[in-house]
């Protein structure tokens, strides 16, 4: 400030006044936002190219609400090549009074001096361009596209920014942008500043891609509430602002969504009263997957339930190896699954007031294909429609001809429900879940019968205390009964089978006993009546 105060002084009493060194079309803006005046000259008398590298300038200005008059000193100053020359505006006056740019409305005139030693011009700026960007408006369009192992930024430029996006030229510079970060989920990513600012002054659209690590590509992919932004650090003098662009447009380009999912929320009294989650869908695309993993090499598969009902998440994963199997369409997630905080987490997806709840929980299933390092090959993703369990403590009993469910209804919101025509039923082991038949069902919801005599097959495995899920379709949902064994009793035809073969095994042992025994007895007899004779 004292170079400018001096040659101020000197100026006065020996500078050489340079008259037209720029012409009428130099013009002044004014920059709302990043409160300051922009000033475009307009070089027009090269004979002016006398001033040397360091200068000063003053910047006198009409309006009142800028009293004062506003100053610059620059050291690399070329008059052929300097067109621009910026003046940051105070937030205060001289006399600590509020500068309003916003009540600034007036016609505009100001008076610019370039000034050095021996050198001085005046330029009068009548051409005046008021900007009013909006920094919200900079991009017209902002994507993110998800691949397996990266993901690509995609931007579009309105134009909109250019005074206020642009790089540092020079050591007097003072409002340029000094870094460009995209935040994704927990993770943030540098970008090359100067390729970022050069192609947004282009003003056409461009891209970015960026290759996270395998671990943060998983976290990211694993995100039910991905959010991003493009963040612009913009240094202004002294202060750095950061500026912030939401991004709200995502594009899976290796995830397929298949169309139809649905979690079936459960407490199984039957099992120590276990909470947990299954997970039905199908695959009404399944050409389109099996064409999608045509040409992918992967191991191992992952299916991948995530649960999230306001600030928390539950995530619990079934691994199965590969090929793929497309009949595989129901998984279950128990509430033993895992770690003690994820069973907690499990328990609190879980609620006895489900119905009621305003924001009940969100649910979403990724089917993952992984090479032999766990590595993302392939995605499968679907939102899943949440059903509740209307059915507690069920059981069956196995009788004497037929195989009998005892179903205890106890939810007054599932009243309403009705079984419909035709019901499912599957066995839940170690395999997985196989369907064993298609039924008609009745309408009573508390008992249900199979003969075994007709099935079997399905008393057969009732022997091995095997569970039973019953899926019947109700106003587009389908519910889900699953039922395990609380008593078997004898006389049961399938039992009898078994007890007959054992009876008729127990007569032939003991007839082989007694043939056995009246052979000893003979033998015996045979050796005393030898012994006598020899006497």
């Amino acid at each position: 400030m004292w170079l400018i105060f001096t040659l101020q002084y000197l100026y006065q009493q020996i500078t050489y006044n340079h008259l037209d060194c720029y012409g009428d079309n130099s013009q002044i803006s004014l920059s709302r936002d990043e409160f300051k005046f922009v000033i475009d000259l307009e070089v027009v008398n090269e004979a002016c190219a006398v001033f040397p590298n360091s200068i000063g300038a003053n910047l006198t200005v009409s309006s009142a609400l800028i009293p004062d008059t506003l100053q610059l000193a620059a050291y690399n100053f070329d008059f052929l090549k300097t067109t621009r020359l910026e003046f940051q505006i105070p937030t205060h006056d001289s006399l600590g009074n509020p500068i309003d740019l916003d009540a600034y409305d007036e016609e505009f005139y100001a008076l610019l001096e370039i000034f050095s030693y021996t050198e001085i011009t005046r330029v009068e700026l009548t051409v005046f361009d008021d900007v009013r960007s909006d920094l919200e408006n900079c991009f017209s369009s902002l994507q993110i596209q998800l691949d397996t192992n990266n993901f690509k930024l995609a931007v579009t430029p309105t134009k909109a920014c250019k005074q206020q996006i642009t790089l540092k030229s020079g050591a007097t510079d003072t409002t340029y942008i000094s870094q460009t970060v995209i935040k994704l989920g927990t993770f943030s990513f540098d970008i090359d500043v100067t390729q970022f600012v050069s192609k947004y002054i282009a003003g056409i659209p461009f891209d970015f891609q960026i290759f996270p690590t395998n671990e943060e590509m998983m976290a990211i992919l694993a995100d039910t509430n991905l959010k991003a932004n493009l963040q612009l650090f913009s240094q202004q003098g002294q202060t750095q602002v950061q500026l912030n662009y939401k991004i709200d447009n995502f594009d899976h380009i290796q995830v397929a969504e298949f169309t139809y999912g649905q979690v079936f929320v459960y407490n199984d009294n039957t099992h120590d009263n276990t909470k947990g989650f299954r997970v039905s869908f199908n695959y009404e695309n399944i050409n389109d997957i099996l064409a999608g993993l045509g040409s992918i090499q992967y191991s191992e598969i992952q299916y991948r339930l995530t649960g999230r009902i306001k600030d928390s998440v539950y995530q619990s994963s079934r691994f199965y190896p590969a090929p793929f199997n497309e009949s595989k369409i129901d998984i279950d997630f128990r509430c033993t699954y895992g770690s003690a905080t994820e069973q907690l987490l499990c328990a609190k997806m879980y609620h006895d007031d489900f119905w009621a709840i305003e924001d009940p929980p969100v649910y979403t299933l990724d089917i993952l294909f992984l090479d032999d390092n766990r590595v993302l090959q392939y995605m499968l993703k679907t939102h899943l429609t949440s059903v509740y369990d209307c059915w507690v403590t069920t059981r069956y009993r196995l009788l004497k001809n037929e195989l009998v469910f005892e179903l205890a209804y106890d939810n007054e919101q599932c009243d309403d429900i009705l079984m419909g025509d035709i019901g499912k039923l599957y066995s839940n082991n170690e395999s997985g879940i196989n369907l064993l038949m298609t039924k008609e069902t009745g309408i009573d919801r508390q008992i249900m019968k199979w003969s075994c005599s007709e099935y079997k097959q399905i008393c057969e495995l009732a022997l091995t205390g095997v569970e039973f899920i019953y899926k019947f379709e109700y106003e587009d949902f389908i519910y889900q009964i699953s039922v395990s064994v609380f008593k078997k009793e004898i006389g049961n035809s399938v039992i009898g089978v078994a007890i007959g073969v054992g009876v008729v095994w127990c007569v032939v042992c003991l007839v082989m006993s007694v043939i056995q025994m009246f052979g000893v007895v003979r033998k015996m007899k045979y050796a005393k009546e030898k012994k006598q004779k020899k006497t």
